[in-house]
């Protein structure tokens, strides 16, 4: 069963990307998710021991403000329509620290991003779409927790597994 780590926002920030992720998702088809970076994604293994790993992928990092920029597209389903997420040194590193722990080689084409938008959406729609939401992207977040999800199967079936605070 496949397992993720994200890092999510919190408060206000949550709330204003999670409108941005529900009003796309409804004018123009896909599902809704919340909103987040992931720090390591497709990771397999034993519940448990993933529990534990991510607790120490937790306590390798520190607290640090993530920062929205510019936004971005692909033909990949789950990075249809996306923000790239600062800094990106940061994160990098923090995906390495976590491949390390989760035994895992890191990925050297890792991009840090918020994904706004799931689907196969045609690109003339995510021109316009990014001209209309990039004035509503200027978000920042502070990490304070990592987050283990269960993201087997469709979407709206993702669980929470856990979540560790990062002091």
């Amino acid at each position: 069963m496949p397992y993720s780590l994200w890092l999510m926002p919190e408060g206000l920030a949550r709330r204003r990307l999670m409108q941005i992720v529900q009003e796309l998702s409804k004018r123009h088809g896909g599902p809704e998710f919340p909103p987040h970076v992931t720090l390591f994604g497709n990771c397999e293994g034993q519940r448990d021991a993933l529990i534990e790993k991510s607790k120490r992928v937790a306590a390798s990092l520190h607290p640090f403000a993530v920062r929205l920029g510019t936004m971005g597209m692909t033909e990949r389903y789950f990075r249809d329509l996306f923000v790239h997420v600062g800094p990106a040194d940061v994160l990098r590193s923090a995906h390495r620290a976590a491949c390390e722990i989760l035994g895992s080689k890191a990925d050297p084409h890792f991009m840090p991003h918020l994904s706004l938008l799931y689907g196969n959406h045609p690109r003339d729609l995510k021109e316009l779409i990014m001209t209309g939401i990039s004035s509503k992207l200027r978000v920042q977040f502070k990490v304070r927790s990592l987050y283990l999800l269960q993201t087997e199967g469709d979407v709206q079936n993702w669980q929470e597994v856990a979540r560790f605070p990062v002091t």
